[in-house]
């Protein structure tokens, strides 16, 4: 499975996804729910971290992620 836009900022930075949900204004669980493929990111959500990230994580990044298909 490609890694998540979000994982992968939180590996580069070592940071925790608690810690850039908060940042973001977003709950824990909703970033874990994105990651895992459970919740879509939403606009709101998507700008959220972008801004929490400087950028770093972009919009179409955050908005076209889809895990790879079960095989």
């Amino acid at each position: 499975m490609p890694e998540h836009p979000i994982r992968r900022y939180c590996k580069a930075h070592g940071t925790t996804q608690s810690a850039l949900a908060s940042a973001a204004g977003i709950s824990k669980q909703y970033v874990c729910d994105m990651i895992a493929g459970r919740a879509p990111c939403g606009r709101g959500g998507a700008l959220a971290i972008v801004e929490a990230t400087g950028g770093e994580i972009t919009l179409t990044e955050i908005l076209t992620w889809e895990p790879e298909a079960a095989a």
